[in-house]
């Protein structure tokens, strides 16, 4: 049975923070998010914060804060360095015609030996591409990248499996699919690479697998949609954790609210098991699997705010918590 342990929020400063993810490096927890206005707006920026003890939580760097709008970054742990590897968007016009809008898409990276000092971020891959789920495997730096050409924004994405030896530079191994955008994966023993992919239009979730050279991928269509899906796996059994929508029983087609939410994984199709506390704008989690299994997991959420039915243009905080599945 799946257990909440506790939560707690560690921070909250009346702005839109969101889009979190989770690290060890080095003695303490690090956890970064996207600190902002709103869920999409100008200013948005990367910041960093650290904890030896998981109470005290103190703020260690703002690793890319460019002109654009910095968002969804993800961590990674290679070596002695740490990495945070970000998006970043920026518009053809001030106020564009929505459906019309023209967005500029580049992937950063900056990295720190201590925790504290970041280096300038560097561009990596290609323009157009962002560079979402990351990892490191067996020595290799992997991606899933998704994007085009520039083209509007509601053009289809394709979604690249991309390798790196140092982070910075990167290749394209492979296109996972011709339709993807917000993808995880996994490495499962034998080393096959599961990716769970959410596509643009939010249609479907599908799970993809391929095994080395990961070139030859296959996708499978999983009964359920789940935006931003984090896939793992524990004690054995694969979950994956995203945001729940919570359809009104009145009228087919509209949500309530939404959760951050875990469902077990098997035969592609998906349990749920747990609801953690949470409403409006929340998900994107980061998570670290500790060694009696226990699972601790970063995100966002607005359930101990007020906020609007334009709940995105409304403060969030970020949250850590403790499961057991």
């Amino acid at each position: 049975m799946a257990l909440i342990d506790w939560v707690r929020c560690i921070h909250s400063d009346g702005w839109h923070n969101a889009f979190t993810d989770l690290q060890w490096f080095k003695g303490k927890y690090y956890v970064c998010f996207r600190n902002g206005l709103s869920h999409v707006s100008p200013e948005g920026k990367v910041v960093v914060i650290a904890s030896d003890d998981l109470y005290r939580w103190d703020r260690v760097g703002v690793p890319v804060n460019t002109t654009g709008d910095d968002r969804d970054p993800h961590l990674i742990v290679a070596e002695d360095r740490l990495y945070v590897i970000v998006g970043t968007s920026s518009w053809s016009e001030a106020m564009p015609e929505i459906g019309k809008e023209k967005r500029y898409v580049r992937t950063y990276c900056s990295y720190t030996d201590d925790g504290i000092n970041w280096s300038k971020p560097q561009q990596i891959y290609e323009d157009h591409y962002w560079v979402w789920g990351v990892g490191y495997a067996d020595g290799i730096f992997y991606g899933l990248a998704y994007g085009g050409d520039g083209k509007l924004a509601d053009a289809a994405t394709h979604l690249h499996l991309v390798r790196s030896n140092d982070a910075l530079d990167w290749e394209k191994v492979s296109q996972v699919s011709p339709d993807g955008s917000e993808a995880t994966f996994r490495m499962a023993e034998d080393g096959t690479m599961r990716v769970a992919i959410r596509d643009k239009k939010e249609t479907r979730l599908s799970i993809a697998t391929a095994k080395p050279p990961f070139e030859d991928w296959q996708l499978t269509d999983v009964d359920k949609i789940i935006p931003a899906p984090k896939l793992i796996q524990v004690g054995g059994q694969e979950y994956i954790i995203g945001r729940h929508h919570l359809p009104d029983p009145n009228n087919p087609g509209s949500y309530i609210d939404r959760r951050t939410s875990v469902w077990r994984l098997e035969d592609y199709k998906l349990e749920h098991v747990l609801d953690l506390p949470s409403s409006g704008d929340t998900s994107y989690v980061g998570v670290i699997i500790q060694e009696d299994e226990s699972v601790l997991l970063s995100y966002y959420s607005q359930h101990e705010v007020k906020y609007s039915a334009e709940h995105w243009i409304c403060p969030a905080n970020i949250y850590l918590a403790q499961i057991r599945l």
